[in-house]
């Protein structure tokens, strides 16, 4: 039997009252019924000869004037199935079996799904009729239906990669819809961009891409998303695997995009505004897990202290920075520099991002209790020999990472700082005391990410002397220094910038800075204890990356002169 509501069963019930199918005596006797068995009221008026499926699909037909339909196999139509993807169907229970000159034919025995016409409209962009059947015949036809391979999925299962072995094409749409999506995923991954935004304003819709850490509008797009905006927000859902009909709260999702030789994993976030759900879309690029220490663009002499931290027994490592500066990626290096099958590896991330082959990985999910804090504690019962945890929020997850950095583990995580020295005065103020930071603590990075200039078009930019110091530079080294900028070309699409570098500051904790932390020494004199031990700042990075010509001072100016 067809899964109904008990509200929608009871409104059956009533209308059936109404036209006196039903007395009132058999109504009281149905609920009865209903509620010393457990059975629904509908299985109850069915199986009691109170009234017949004929019966319930008149009455719901003339009480909504909607027209009826018989439906057999034979008057389904493929064309009508493929326009809905597999999952929407069985999960609300409506049945198309025409479709003709733009016209989709669905059929329902329920009249609750009245509700989702809009949805069906919205994901096919056809004229949509509904008409009424009885229960088993729509049953019937569900059954057969989830047997079969006819009806089009064009959620995320769709793009997934086909079994290893099996010649399985990806099933292909004419929805402009979709295609209009999958445009957009499309030209994202290809441009190599981090995040898509796509959202809705007073005036209009918009997309933006932000690329090398920049947002820019994709206009080319604007024309379509105007007509179309729900249609798109209702596509992406459908993707994500997420609930088309929720437009009040805000969920979460993932894609996992192929189509012919573009691949890609999503993370998706909806957000509801006053004109519209907001959508952003992270790309999650694999080849960023697979990187080696090496090419992420360490000094030589931070390489080595980081490597030195990572290979040791025990201690806590922490990664410094603001969203989307790359921290995720040094820490899934470093995990790939020391993982093997001898070491127990196991990791608290909020989401997970990569899959890290022979790591165990735990999804955090606040909302059931499994924090970062208690997912740690039971890291602690697992035995393990490195630990990282996702982000160090509050003073009890910081707690229990001292505390097993301190019994044995090698504990990685991150932490929402400006520098790396800032890193320790924040942990001061969470509630940790100073003597356990300094035992405990081993190394703190901190790092940004700067647009590179393009290597084709790189030319000695004109800059005023006066200019210079607002990078460090003196008035005596601004004489002999020259300073490039990319003018734009075709290699870099007219922008002048071609991809992103690293810049990092490794704050090895030396006795000596040990010994400041414990004196609960001023940040300013933390900073120069940390330079007489050989520490570069990330200005310092930055200075010789301008020297070298590989950035320009404006990106300078834009990603570090706020930390100055």
């Amino acid at each position: 039997m067809l899964n109904i509501s008990e509200s929608a069963a009871i409104n059956i019930a009533t209308m059936l009252l109404s036209h006196k199918k039903i007395t009132e005596k058999q109504m009281e006797q149905i609920q009865n019924l209903s509620k010393e068995s457990g059975q629904s009221i509908i299985n109850v008026i069915l199986e009691k000869n109170f009234a017949s499926e004929l019966d319930i699909a008149n009455i719901i037909a003339k009480s909504y004037d909607l027209p009826k339909i018989k439906i057999t196999d034979k008057n389904i139509d493929n064309k009508a199935i493929s326009a809905l993807p597999k999952n929407f169907i069985m999960s609300n229970q409506v049945l198309p079996f025409s479709l003709n000159n733009g016209n989709l034919k669905i059929a329902i025995a329920d009249p609750s799904r009245l509700s989702v016409t809009s949805e069906i409209k919205t994901i096919t962009n056809k004229n949509v009729e509904i008409f009424v059947t009885k229960l088993s015949e729509l049953e019937n036809g569900l059954i057969n239906l989830s047997s079969s391979n006819q009806s089009k999925e064009i959620s995320s299962v769709d793009n997934k990669v086909a079994p290893r072995g099996e010649d399985q094409e990806l099933i292909e749409t004419t929805s402009e819809v979709i295609k209009f999506v999958d445009d957009v995923l499309i030209k994202a991954i290809k441009n190599g961009v981090s995040d898509i935004h796509v959202e809705h304003f007073r005036s209009e819709p918009r997309i933006r891409f932000r690329l090398d850490g920049v947002m820019a509008i994709e206009k080319e797009f604007n024309r379509f998303l105007v007509k179309n905006y729900p249609a798109v927000v209702t596509r992406i859902k459908i993707m994500a695997e997420t609930n088309i009909s929720e437009r009040r709260l805000p969920q979460d999702g993932a894609i996992q995009f192929v189509k012919k030789s573009v691949e890609c994993d999503f993370r998706v976030s909806f957000l509801p505004t006053r004109y519209g759900e907001r959508v952003v879309l992270r790309l999650l690029k694999k080849e960023a897990i697979q990187l080696e220490l090496s090419k992420l663009g360490f000094e030589k002499d931070q390489l080595d202290k980081i490597i030195s931290s990572i290979t040791a027994p025990q201690g806590l490592i922490l990664v410094t920075g603001p969203t989307g500066t790359g921290k995720t990626t040094t820490l899934y290096s470093c995990l790939n520099h020391v993982n093997n099958e001898n070491l127990n590896i196991l990791t608290a991330e909020d989401p997970v991002e990569y899959e890290l082959h022979g790591i165990s990985q735990v999804q955090v999910k606040e909302d059931i209790g499994l924090t970062f804090a208690s997912a740690l504690r039971s890291f602690l019962r697992q035995d393990p020999e490195i630990i990282l945890v996702g982000e160090i929020r509050d003073k009890e997850t910081a707690d229990i990472a001292i505390k097993a950095a301190l019994t044995g583990h090698l504990v990685l995580s991150t932490l929402h700082t400006n520098d790396s020295v800032g890193t320790i005065t924040r942990l001061i103020n969470m509630g940790v005391p100073s003597y356990l930071i300094s035992s405990a603590l081993t190394l703190v990075m901190g790092q940004r990410l700067v647009r590179a200039n393009c290597p084709n078009c790189k030319k000695p930019d004109q800059i005023n002397p006066k200019s210079f110091s607002s990078a460090g530079f003196s008035m005596e080294e601004a004489s002999r220094i020259t300073l490039y900028k990319s003018k734009g070309c075709v290699k870099c699409e007219k922008k002048g910038f071609k991809g992103r570098i690293g810049i990092y500051e490794v704050l090895k904790i030396t006795p000596k800075i040990q010994e400041a932390i414990i004196n609960n020494v001023s940040i300013t004199e933390l900073s120069q204890t940390a330079k007489k031990e050989g520490f570069l700042t990330m200005h310092d990075m930055g200075k010789r990356l301008l020297v070298e010509g590989k950035i320009c001072l404006e990106e300078y100016q834009r990603v570090l002169q706020g930390e100055m």
